[in-house]
């Protein structure tokens, strides 16, 4: 779930190997924090992984994404703009395609066709995504 992945990369966490090279300290706890949440975020999914014996292979995982990120701690709300969606078997070919949420609803956007009208619980949530758009609510 997207959500769960945003406060996993976002949680504190222990990093051992870090030496700090005023006072020597071994180990540390690293945090990353957003101070000024951006107006529109993007979340890139990584879909592509190296497999001994095959090279960079795309990933198929299944990541439910939601239309509305609630506000959570210092997250404003966002709401889901457009999905970047890779069709293809590895990071040197394939195609990238899109669906985008206009005033007149949800399009699915292709280089050789005009946009087709689409919904948006069947036909946008329902994909593997390879990058995720938001706006933000406010």
């Amino acid at each position: 779930m997207l959500e769960d992945m945003i406060k996993m990369y976002l949680a504190p966490g222990d990093a051992p190997d870090w030496k700090c090279s005023g006072c020597d300290k071994q180990g540390c706890v690293q945090e990353l924090k957003i101070l000024k949440w951006p107006r529109v975020l993007c979340v890139m999914l990584k879909r592509f992984c190296h497999v001994p014996m095959l090279g960079i292979v795309k990933t198929t995982n299944r990541v439910w994404f939601p239309e509305i990120l609630e506000e959570l701690d210092n997250r404003p709300r966002y709401r889901l703009r457009s999905v970047c969606i890779h069709h293809g078997f590895d990071l040197m070919s394939g195609h990238y395609k899109f669906c985008v949420r206009t005033e007149e609803g949800w399009f699915h956007c292709d280089d050789h066709k005009r946009p087709d009208k689409v919904n948006l619980e069947t036909n946008v949530l329902t994909r593997e995504p390879y990058i995720l758009f938001y706006e933000r609510l406010d």
